[in-house]
């Protein structure tokens, strides 16, 4: 009946079903959600693991090194060094760094990204940087580190976060800020952007966490298995900071990486660690709160002594999930029983999933994470 005396929504359902969802919210959050901007740009490492790479984009080009500048509108590929130089496709040979500057969408190896692209030679390799409003940096985070299905409190005490946590790591990597993974902050541009995180980033726009007036530091993992820690004695040579103190979490019991499970064959750890055959691993210190610290490994060819970090980091961090754990030999297998997922400091993500579900709201989510720190606005702490 709606159908009949509403046609215009048929053709709406028809449209839905023939186009696909992430370009409807490409579209939708290019129209909707127009830049605001704090005059803060950052830049991002978003260099292609694999190559050849492309750019296509309407587009300004700009040789920073010769001044040359033309436009250009398709696809540029590929792109390369040649000697000293970079090419660009058909284009020709360019001294760089190269900027590439559009009022559209750029694609780099068909992903689109918002703002400027910048191609530069560092250390004889090609460097793809995305040159981006701070805002709309975030727009593409926010899904990559959270799932668009967490409570939308959650959701926002994350926007807070990933912002604060990319203004505090400026010049993080010297040539760039930050880059597009783990280390930094995932980010995939325009295709990771989602609807209801796009809302949560302009709904707390330009909100920051700040401590004693200046941005705080706001590291955050996936699960902390019940506790979180404190940074110094998570990350050695860590100076001692008052809202980064372990804390208790009892919320992420329903995450995926609670509790888990690894058996590793020891002569895959020997080999890893470079080490003789392993008779032994025993753990010599933890923190309070349960994450290892040291671990002793009696071997063949000896005794080596290593920190909970870097044998986590060593033997993959999707494999020893966190350095909550313990260890005992099995046969030819090491056995290793941990609690949560990261490095445990900071935001509990799945935490903040279940407080988000049980009333929270982001601000509380965020008080009780990093106790001590004030909910404050860029405009009063960056200008």
């Amino acid at each position: 009946m709606y159908l009949d005396k509403y046609p215009f929504i048929f053709t709406t359902l028809s449209f839905l079903k023939e186009v696909k969802l992430q370009r409807l919210i490409i579209i939708l959050s290019t129209l909707l959600f127009a830049n605001y901007s704090w005059g803060i740009t950052l830049r991002v490492d978003i260099t292609p693991s694999c190559e050849p790479i492309s750019i296509c984009s309407n587009s300004e080009i700009f040789d920073l090194g010769t001044h040359r500048e033309i436009r250009y509108s398709g696809v540029i590929d590929p792109i390369e060094i040649v000697g000293e130089e970079i090419r660009l496709g058909n284009l020709g040979l360019f001294s760089g760094p190269i900027f590439i500057r559009s009022s559209l969408l750029i694609k780099v190896n068909n992903s689109p990204y918002r703002g400027d692209i910048e191609i530069s030679k560092i250390d004889g390799r090609i460097k793809v940087i995305n040159v981006i409003d701070l805002e709309d940096y975030l727009y593409g985070v926010i899904k990559k580190e959270v799932p668009g299905s967490f409570p939308f409190e959650a959701i926002k005490a994350q926007a807070v976060v990933s912002r604060t946590f990319a203004l505090a790591n400026l010049g993080k990597h010297g040539d760039f800020d930050l880059c597009s993974n783990c280390h930094c902050q995932m980010y995939g541009g325009v295709l990771a952007e989602d609807i209801w995180t796009i809302i949560a980033v302009r709904e707390t726009q330009g909100e920051i966490l700040v401590y004693n007036g200046k941005i705080a530091d706001t590291p955050y993992h996936s699960t902390c298995g019940g506790h979180t820690d404190s940074s110094e004695l998570v990350w050695s040579g860590k100076k001692d900071i008052p809202y980064l103190r372990g804390v208790r979490c009892g919320f992420c019991y329903d995450s995926p990486h609670y509790t888990w499970q690894e058996e590793i064959p020891i002569n895959e750890i020997s080999k890893a660690l470079n080490i003789g055959n392993i008779y032994s691993i025993e753990i010599l210190e933890v923190t309070p709160y349960g994450r290892v610290q040291r671990l002793l490994i009696t071997h063949s060819k000896g005794e080596t002594k290593i920190s909970g970090r870097d044998l986590r980091e060593i033997l993959g961090l999707d494999v020893i999930k966190s350095t909550r754990f313990t260890c005992r030999r099995h046969g030819d297998m090491i056995l290793f029983s941990g609690y949560g997922f990261g490095h445990g400091v900071g935001m509990c993500q799945f935490g903040a999933k279940e407080m988000a579900k049980a009333g929270y709201t982001y601000k509380e989510i965020l008080e009780h994470y990093y106790p001590g720190t004030e909910l404050s606005h860029i405009e009063g702490i960056c200008h």
